[in-house]
């Protein structure tokens, strides 16, 4: 009875990980800020606060992360993201897309939950966006065409996940980017807004990679 008593005492609880080592391919739809505003006096009916904007427009987004945990409820994530949306070009918020825009993105986010098995997660971080052209038209422009662009922000996410069987699980996400655009070889008499606000919704499948 003693050496019975004494297994059990050495039994062990092993506790969930809200966070377990994971990674996640996922797909949807980007949107982007405004990054450059300019106020035209010569065109009817414009306002210093409604007038020429210029940024990115909305389009489809790929990418990946692999989290691992932390703590029962608390993990970290690193990921990356391939965009194509729009340049958005509007006046008194009548908009056109002149063309299209490569976006590549990086991610690093503290995640936790309320109780590791709680469906919904949060996380927050800081981000780093490269766009191939610039999102306002004719910005770093040259002879050879318009130039890039880099910004740097931080990010948010709300999340909320599932599971289909033991190791494989479903994922959707909302995040949301607040970057400070590059003022760099702005066109004309175009500003620079101090904080530009992106946001991504995605469908992604999560695979377990540890135990």
């Amino acid at each position: 009875m003693a050496g019975a008593a004494t297994a059990q005492s050495t039994i062990r609880r092993v506790q969930p990980k809200a966070f377990p080592l994971s990674a996640t391919l996922s797909g949807g739809l980007g949107f982007g800020g405004t990054r450059a505003t300019y106020y035209d006096s010569t065109v009817a009916g414009c306002t210093p606060g409604n007038c020429w904007t210029a940024g990115a427009g909305s389009g489809w987004a790929a990418g990946g992360d692999v989290q691992a945990p932390l703590g029962n409820t608390v993990g970290i994530a690193v990921g990356g993201q391939v965009g194509r949306p729009a340049q958005r070009l509007c006046v008194r918020s009548q908009c056109q897309s002149p063309g299209g825009v490569w976006v590549l993105r990086g991610t690093a986010m503290l995640l936790w939950r309320f109780k590791a098995s709680a469906p919904i997660h949060f996380g927050l971080g800081g981000a780093v966006t490269y766009f191939n052209p610039a999102p306002v038209v004719n910005q770093n422009l040259t002879a050879d065409g318009q130039g890039t662009t880099m910004e740097f922000g931080g990010a948010a996410v709300v999340g909320y996940d599932f599971r289909l069987d033991e190791r494989l699980g479903g994922r959707l996400a909302w995040t949301s980017f607040l970057m400070a655009p590059s003022s760099e070889g702005l066109p004309g008499a175009y500003e620079s807004k101090s904080v530009a606000w992106d946001n991504t919704i995605t469908f992604g499948v999560r695979f377990q990679l540890g135990t």
